[in-house]
């Protein structure tokens, strides 16, 4: 079996954008696999989305592995391609400890991986239910879905085909 492809997930915490980003990678089953390192300066919302992609994989029956990776640079050495997801609490919290942006250590450390950067506007739209909450209770949605106290469908079957599928056949 070839060896996995390594996909970088800078600012998996961003709890707006994240979750379609899990239901795509969840259902792509592609001639590769992939190795999935997320990363984000706010260690809660990382461990959040973590759990949901373990989820979303598990219900998939996905074979890409999955990994939670503390250290930016550690989630970007040697990666292939590199999906930009950072929010405001993540670069406030990168901020805080480094004199560069999230971008430029992206630049310096991943400089051969294809970068895919994510903007809110261009994923599919929450579910009407979901839609209409304030962004500070999405991490509560989040764990409903976790906690299967709700079924887990808007995120992996609106993403089957998703835009980002296109992106990963034309890298790998």
């Amino acid at each position: 079996m070839p060896e996995a492809i390594k996909l970088a997930l800078v600012g998996a915490g961003n709890v707006l954008t994240s979750p379609a980003i899990v239901g795509a990678l969840s259902t792509y089953f592609g001639e590769r696999h992939l190795a999935i390192h997320l990363w984000d300066a706010d260690a809660e919302r990382q461990d959040l989305i973590f759990r949901l992609a373990e989820r979303a994989f598990e219900d998939t029956d996905s074979v890409n592995l999955l990994i939670s990776e503390p250290i930016l640079s550690e989630a970007l050495l040697d990666a292939n391609l590199v999906i930009l997801n950072p929010d405001e609490n993540c670069r406030t919290k990168f901020a805080r400890l480094h004199s560069e942006t999230i971008e430029e250590s992206v630049a310096t450390i991943a400089m051969t991986a294809h970068c895919l950067r994510i903007e809110p506007e261009s994923l599919t739209g929450w579910p009407a239910s979901v839609a209409e909450l304030e962004i500070a209770t999405l991490p509560h949605q989040i764990l409903r879905w976790i906690l299967q106290d709700e079924h887990l469908g808007w995120v992996i079957e609106t993403k089957q085909g998703a835009p980002l599928h296109a992106w990963l056949n034309e890298h790998l």
